[in-house]
């Protein structure tokens, strides 16, 4: 009989949630406009959903190993 062990899993190092965040192009990532008003396009944060992250699929966790390759290789 053949033994399958199921890897442990963690959060996604290269993400959020499985979601990549990309700067605003209407603020260029500050947050506000040149009048110092919040941005309307970002809400203020300056940053925007962008795809979904290819490390996890969009899943937002990973396997240990993976996360531990993914940490060795930056």
């Amino acid at each position: 009989m053949t033994t399958y062990t199921i890897p442990e899993m963690t959060g996604c190092p290269a993400c959020f949630d499985g979601k990549t965040y990309v700067a605003c192009s209407s603020c260029r990532g500050t947050g506000e406009t040149a009048d110092g008003v919040a941005c309307k396009e970002c809400d203020g944060a300056g940053e925007k959903p962008g795809d979904p992250c290819t490390l996890c699929a969009g899943s937002g966790s990973v396997s240990n190993a993976l996360a531990n390759l993914y940490a060795a290789d930056r």
